[in-house]
């Protein structure tokens, strides 16, 4: 193969035993591992004991069709690159394959050569992609992984949705990725070269919300001194997100629930009606049934946009997940930081499993990150996840300090004097986070509180603990 990655492992589904014996000596030779199935059943078989870099799947099988196939692949493995061999007659079932994820397809009769360079070209588009959008070759995107059963059901229903332009609805907790989840759905759409336009209602205040997602003529109020597209129109062709959906207005949400109905708007101070071509994705982390009862969000709002409704799991519902999850951030902080950490030792990652995580995946890497820049050696220690810091905030510390005094034997004043000692590397992480977060947001605090994942409230106090208000 001509790639830099190269292809260690390929199943071939071909229920002609002449192709299945010709395509495996030829990728044989090249050093390639080659497991072969003459049908359905066989591949289905094969993938349950190993994973695979590439599969060759002919849709036209004795037992199921190659489509059925290409789902069990992708429920499986979303890494794994599918080129599909087809008939001319069933080019377009080939093409209804390709939405499902296959990577392109090959009509018969066929030379060996022309797919050993799709081959090739399918594994170099996937590496330029991952480089493109930030993951690491052959994984999901960070935190939108796993091998939970949840979260593989959620693939398989991604697999189907996302080539559609289907509103989808995301529920879960502060913290277990939604956004990422939308952003993982846009890519694997058909409109994945087209913008993704991001917006968290609840970071916007409602009197700029409506010039935010709509945009404003000139004049139409103070400072508005020239037209300002919104960001629906920003988005035309492509995919925004609207995240924290539960705290919009009863007000904003009817003007939304136009676009979502019509797909089209005024800007503010004007009179002309845009139409737009967008995918909506929405996010929340309350109840919405419940806010409908409680006349907080519009009905109708609601079932125009749970037209697909997926619930992100919280991270202790997931728990397989969270060595994968913290290998991958150990990886990306080591990088950034330049330090040499190369894993966790068995005592830290049972503790790391033991945990609740209340802030789910952005708690994890949060901690994985702080692990990073105070550990000491190569392998992440206990005493560098300081998970027993989670409460500082509820009271603990002051109970505990006042414990400090006279009356505790001298292990204990030992013991407590570290625990004031780890609170204040805290402080300085944390400082040094939100000093990074302004100094890549140039001083916007608005954007640095949106880099934090914090209200901007929030931030502004922060700040000012640690004397960063100029």
């Amino acid at each position: 193969m001509i790639v830099d990655k190269p292809v260690t492992r390929m199943l071939i589904v071909d229920d002609e035993p002449n192709m299945r014996e010709i395509l495996s000596d030829v990728f044989s030779d090249e050093g390639v591992s080659v497991d072969t199935a003459a049908d359905g059943a066989a591949a289905v078989s094969l993938l349950g004991k190993h994973s695979y870099d590439v599969a060759v799947v002919d849709l036209k099988l004795p037992d199921m069709t190659g489509i059925d196939v290409i789902r069990e692949i992708r429920r499986r493995n979303l890494s794994t690159v599918i080129l599909m061999i087809t008939a001319y007659s069933t080019v377009d079932t080939a093409i209804e394959a390709m939405k499902l994820g296959a990577y392109d397809y090959i009509t018969k009769p066929f030379k060996v050569e022309k797919l050993k360079m799709l081959i090739d070209n399918a594994i170099q588009g996937v590496s330029d992609k991952a480089q493109r959008f930030g993951e690491p070759d052959g994984e999901g995107f960070d935190g939108v992984v796993g091998r939970s059963q949840q979260m593989r059901q959620i693939f398989e229903m991604i697999s189907d949705l996302a080539p559609t332009n289907a509103t989808v609805l995301i529920y879960g907790e502060s913290g277990t990725g939604k956004e990422l989840l939308a952003s993982y759905i846009h890519k694997r759409s058909l409109r994945a070269n087209r913008p993704f336009i991001k917006v968290n209602c609840a970071a916007i205040p409602e009197t700029l919300l409506e010039s935010e997602l709509f945009g404003h003529e000139k004049g139409a109020f103070t400072n508005a001194v020239a037209r300002r597209p919104g960001r629906f129109e920003l988005a035309n062709g492509g995919s925004i997100f609207l995240d924290e959906i539960g705290e919009m207005s009863l007000a904003m949400q009817s003007k939304l629930l136009r676009v979502v109905q019509e797909r089209e708007f005024e800007r503010v101070g004007g009179t002309q009606t845009i139409k737009v071509d967008v995918r909506i994705i929405a996010a929340t982390n309350q109840d919405l049934v419940s806010a409908i009862r409680e006349g907080r969000f519009r009905e109708d709002l609601y079932y125009r946009l749970s037209v697909v409704p997926i619930t992100l799991p919280p991270l202790r519902n997931r728990k397989e997940d969270i060595e994968e999850l913290a290998t991958r951030f150990l990886r990306k902080y080591s990088q950034e930081t330049g330090k040499p950490v190369t894993g966790f030792s068995v005592e830290a990652i049972r503790i790391l499993k033991e945990h609740d995580w209340p802030g789910n995946i952005r708690e994890l890497e949060n901690c994985i990150e702080r692990a990073v820049i105070l550990s000491k050696g190569q392998e992440i220690q206990p005493k560098d996840l300081y998970l027993n810091c989670q409460s500082v905030n509820d009271g603990t510390l002051s109970s505990r300090r006042s414990r400090a005094g006279a009356g505790l034997d001298l292990a204990e004043r030992e013991a407590a004097a570290e625990w004031d000692q780890e609170v204040c590397s805290l402080e300085e992480l944390e400082e040094r986070l939100i000093a990074r977060a302004l100094d890549q947001a140039d001083g916007d605090c608005d954007q640095a509180a949106e880099l934090l994942e914090i209200s901007r409230e929030l931030l502004l106090e922060k700040m000012r603990k640690h004397g960063l208000e100029r």
